[in-house]
């Protein structure tokens, strides 16, 4: 009989989980439970910023920093991961008006998958 087939070379490895993830200022009475979700319209630069790296570079996965009135950030946040967005007028990067707004908005859907 003949040989049998040499085995098949193992899958690739998956890309590797980033060690940090962006953060979105919340107040913590925002706080989101696991499975919950929040909209979001988002329309400064630094959140335009914000999202784009979120997509770009961390799976769409940000935490949701809550803040303490003054006081700090707590250290353990909810992980939250964009389900859906749209851009309104906000197609290309992020156009200043001179007014602290941009040239639109991006409304964006997270929902609380852990801690």
């Amino acid at each position: 009989p003949p040989p049998p087939p040499p085995p098949s070379p193992p899958p690739p490895p998956p890309p590797p989980i980033p060690a940090t993830i962006p953060i979105l200022p919340f107040p913590f009475t925002d706080i989101l439970l696991q499975g919950e979700r929040k909209q979001l319209n988002l329309y400064e630069q630094r959140f335009h910023s914000l999202f784009t790296d979120a997509m770009s570079h961390h799976h769409g996965m940000v935490g949701m920093g809550l803040l303490l009135g003054g006081k700090g950030m707590i250290t353990t946040m909810p992980l939250c991961e964009v389900e859906s967005f749209t851009r309104f007028g906000a197609e290309d990067d992020w156009v200043d008006n001179g007014n602290g707004m941009g040239n639109g908005s991006i409304f964006v859907t997270i929902r609380a998958v852990g801690r």
